[in-house]
Formats: C-alpha cells, structure tokens, sequence
C-alpha cells in the first residue's frame, strides 16, 4: 500500500523483487515520496499522523532551467552527521541496535556506523556477482 511520510522520517525496509522485505533501513521523509508498506504499517502511520495515503503515482515534472541537475544518489544519501539525534535513534531502532544507554548523537552515530560498513551490515555478506547479474 502506497504511503507518504508527512511527518519526521521513518526507517523504511524497500520490497526485494522477490517480495520479502530487505535487511537494510533506508530513512525516507516526505521529500523521498512515495513508499510501499504493508497494510497494517501503512494504517498504523496514518493513524499515528505521520503519513497519509496515496492513491496515485504522483507525476514528475521536468526541473526549471535554473535547477541543479539531479544527482545520481539513493534517497539514504543524507549523511548521518545531518540527521537529529530523534532520526538516528529511529533508524538505529530499525537496525536492532539497543538505544537506551545511547546519551549523545555521536554515539549514536558510532552504533549505528559500527553496524554498518558502507550502508550495507557488517554481519552480512555480499554473493559474487557475474556479468549476467548486472541490469541495465
């Protein structure tokens, strides 16, 4: 179910292409856009004031001429030192990551860091890939 956060961000875990959910927390907010939840998640933000429904793919617009060009980045690209200490304890939730003795937004920032290595977690293993993995 299509959601769009209006309110703070939420620690969202995209669908794979095989329908489960991935491992991974991604930070959306309402800049992101649209994201898919499952029903229950989606009624829940709704009802908590933090998103709303939607019923349709919004429609991209062309940017003004005098718009930067875009960025070839992933909507997680906001680097964690510009995130409120509120984000970080959220996404930190989202990773497992026991937040309460967690006092100050560096520390969070260390966890957080610490679980991760390179956006991906340090638990996890990556499969070698092949020229036939890669899409165009």
């Amino acid at each position: 179910m299509l959601i769009l956060i209006t309110n703070g961000t939420y620690g969202h875990s995209p669908k794979l292409p095989d329908g489960s959910r991935s491992r991974y927390v991604v930070p959306v907010n309402r800049k992101s856009g649209p994201i898919d939840v499952e029903p229950e998640e989606a009624k829940r933000l709704v009802e908590a004031g933090v998103a709303e429904y939607v019923t349709a793919e919004p429609e991209t617009k062309a940017p003004k001429a005098a718009e930067a060009p875009v960025k070839d980045e992933p909507l997680d690209a906001v680097p964690l030192e510009e995130m409120t200490f509120a984000q970080l304890k959220e996404i930190a939730k989202g990773m497992g990551i026991d937040t309460g003795r967690i006092k100050s937004k560096a520390a969070m920032i260390e966890a957080i860091s610490a679980e991760t290595k390179d956006g991906i977690p340090a638990d996890e293993e990556l499969p070698e890939l092949t020229a036939q993995d890669v899409v165009d």
